[in-house]
């Protein structure tokens, strides 16, 4: 359901279901849902959807607040539009079977931090964002990071999102996800997984780690397995 549709049903259900027309209530009720997918997605609202739903609020600030919201998006999004940093990889007309070889072959002699994540995912955000810092302080050393997504990301959204998120990119079929999935034995996301420089799997399941220790296993993974 996309956000207009999602506010007005919002909108007539507390109005004429719970009989609560509080304007201040209203606004925040429609706000939650399309503020959150606007932010933490980066995903703007086109000038029609935007107007439509601004005539839905009936607080003068509460609108201006979010054109000030979707100008900063927009913003956000032409800032990062060249970032050299965030790469986006293509497998082409690759066997399912061969898939993970295929992404990891293309980092030969490095330490592989793969991150299975989506974009309408909270914790997948959260987790991003935690480790930017963490990147940063490995920009130059043997470690990369992949990001692997499906379909369920919509690709809009995917590369308006990716263009501030530092690493290599790969968007896969469904048929190549539930491989990989199967494979890992992914059964929610994120799941992370560690690969060292000979390409072989350290972890299948990373689980969640701080910085502290993710700098640990990769510099670990740094030191043995040399070429």
């Amino acid at each position: 359901m996309d956000g207009a549709r999602l506010a007005e049903c919002q909108k007539n259900f507390f109005e004429h279901k719970l009989q609560l027309k509080n304007p201040l209530l209203n606004d925040i009720i429609i706000s939650q849902e399309v503020l959150k997918k606007l932010i933490s997605q980066t995903s703007p609202l086109d000038n029609e959807e935007l107007a439509y739903l601004k005539k839905q609020l009936q607080l003068p600030i509460i609108a201006s607040y979010w054109q000030d919201c979707n100008n900063a998006v927009n913003n956000t999004i032409a800032k990062q539009r060249n970032n050299t940093e965030s790469k986006i990889n293509k497998l082409g007309n690759v066997e399912v079977r061969k898939v993970l070889s295929s992404i990891t072959d293309q980092f030969k002699g490095k330490v592989i931090y793969i991150d299975f994540w989506a974009t309408w995912c909270s914790p997948c955000i959260a987790g991003i964002r935690e480790i930017a810092s963490l990147k940063d302080e490995m920009k130059e050393t043997n470690v990369v990071f992949i990001y692997i997504t499906d379909p369920s990301s919509p690709e809009k959204t995917w590369k308006n999102m990716i263009a501030g998120i530092n690493g290599e990119h790969f968007r896969l079929t469904e048929n190549e996800w539930n491989y990989l999935a199967g494979f890992f034995n992914i059964s929610g996301i994120p799941h992370y997984a560690l690969v060292n420089k000979k390409g072989e799997i350290v972890s299948r399941d990373l689980e969640h780690q701080s910085n502290t220790e993710l700098k640990k296993c990769s510099k670990k993974c740094l030191l043995s397995n040399t070429s």
